[in-house]
């Protein structure tokens, strides 16, 4: 609640100049790759020390792997296109992106039933890619794992075209998934949790995070931990360790967890019992916006991303779902945040290491 109180003090302090210089002279200009231009304050100066990055907000919409019902009836995939049109009408009244990553069975529902959604999708101006849901088990061998997620990955093209398909979300594994997405095709991973710590030394995870721990009880847990560190993009090469390299896949995070979850806090009960979305989930969230906007480092590429799934795209939750946009589009009027897709974080990330 703190941080809600402090918005107005926020707005005045945060990052000196940026909110100024982002509230006055943001343009955004999208390529072909849907490109968020970062902020340039200066005229002819250094811009690695001036180029400032704004907070990314962004979401995931997972089409998950277990989904063979939309490949066994059309009716359940219209079903899953319907809640698809539902979330992305309201949020496109407030300005809002989603990104809709999709597994296996949605992405060859797609092909099988003559609709190419994850296209239509794309051309209403939000993201697409796809979801990795594989791999926490560590069964099987490497290759096969990589052989999947190439799958993914080629199922995926074949609707939205390579140039949109650069990440996945998920693929937390004991096997070096860093590489296994790289060897897949992949250019960035999101949706990062406890799995993913699995395939690090003991030394590299958090105290306690052995593999019983996470199997058991952190396995969604948001990764990293420290928000701070959460919010920020780097690379990765392999599973080594847990510390920045210079080549590798980018590792997109800035996971704040399912946005139905927050107001209870309470992760496992939520998966094991349900939890409704509710406006003080959406309280929460401007909370956690607002305190990943103070530590937000305005030199770097920062996101935060919340999980709206298609079960939350119904017609009992549009009074929240209309709140919880409209909330982001004044603090995105305000200068705390701005929209974008997770390729869009990408994109800007690549931008943010040329300048460097």
């Amino acid at each position: 609640m703190k941080h809600r109180q402090s918005l107005l003090m926020l707005l005045a302090t945060l990052c000196g100049v940026t909110v100024l210089a982002v509230i006055i002279t943001v343009t955004v200009l999208r390529s072909n790759q849907n490109l968020v231009t970062p902020v340039d304050t200066t005229e002819g100066q250094d811009t690695t020390s001036t180029t400032q990055y704004p907070l990314y907000m962004t979401t995931m919409t997972h089409m998950e792997g277990g989904w063979d019902f939309v490949l066994e009836t059309e009716h359940a995939f219209n079903q899953q296109n319907e809640k698809l049109e539902f979330g992305m009408d309201i949020a496109e009244e407030y300005g809002g992106i989603l990104t809709i990553e999709t597994e296996e069975p949605y992405a060859r529902a797609n092909q099988k039933w003559g609709r190419n959604m994850m296209k239509e999708v794309l051309d209403r101006g939000h993201g697409v890619g796809s979801h990795c849901d594989r791999g926490s088990k560590g069964t099987g061998s490497y290759e096969a794992f990589v052989e999947e997620l190439g799958t993914i990955k080629s199922l995926v093209d074949e609707l939205v075209g390579a140039e949109n398909n650069k990440g996945c979300s998920g693929a937390g594994s004991s096997f070096d998934w860093v590489e296994a997405l790289s060897d897949a095709g992949f250019s960035y991973v999101d949706g990062i949790v406890g799995y993913h710590m699995l395939a690090f030394p003991i030394e590299e995870r958090p105290t306690g995070w052995n593999d019983r721990a996470i199997a058991s009880t952190y396995y969604h847990d948001n990764v990293p931990v420290d928000l701070e560190e959460r919010i920020h993009l780097f690379r990765l090469e392999n599973t080594d360790d847990f510390e920045p390299d210079s080549t590798g896949i980018v590792v997109s995070s800035g996971e704040a967890g399912r946005l139905a979850y927050l107001a209870e806090g309470d992760r496992t009960r939520c998966m094991a019992e349900g939890c409704l979305l509710t406006n003080s989930d959406i309280e929460e969230a401007v909370d956690l916006i607002l305190e990943a906007a103070e530590l937000h480092d305005a030199s770097r590429v920062a996101k935060l991303s919340f999980h709206l799934p298609t079960a939350e795209f119904v017609p009992e939750n549009e009074d929240v779902l209309r709140y919880f946009f409209a909330e982001m589009r004044r603090l995105e009027d305000a200068g705390v945040i701005m929209w974008g897709s997770q390729i869009d974080v990408y994109n800007a990330y690549v931008s943010w290491e040329q300048n460097q």
